[in-house]
């Protein structure tokens, strides 16, 4: 039997925390969004939905790319920036929040 959102995330959070991954919770919490296509509020009202196999075994191999240290964003292939969602990947840098601090201030100088 399939594991349950909720099983699914609980086991990508401890596989991450195992392999030191910073910030394991978040990007538990972005996988699952990403494989099952759900934002926060419909993963909370669906924990207990069953993945389906094709949801399992990409799970499988984003965890497999993540404890490589392969960055998550690319896994995904696109992250948000300042309220836009860029697609990212191998040559493009990826968007950080800490970007964004830089930009407000930038834009309050100005």
């Amino acid at each position: 039997m399939s594991k349950s959102i909720f099983e699914a995330y609980n086991d990508c959070k401890k596989q991450l925390a195992d392999a030191d991954i910073p910030d394991c919770v978040f990007e538990a919490k972005q996988i699952i969004k990403h494989i099952t296509g759900y934002n926060n509020a419909q993963i909370l009202a669906r924990y207990t939905e069953r993945l389906s196999e094709f949801q399992e075994n990409l799970l499988t191999v984003i965890i497999k790319q993540r404890l490589a240290h392969y960055p998550l964003q690319y896994i995904i292939g696109k992250w948000n920036f300042y309220g836009h969602e860029f697609f990212v990947g191998p040559g493009v840098l990826i968007p950080r929040s800490d970007t964004e601090t830089l930009m407000d201030v930038c834009m309050e100088a100005l």
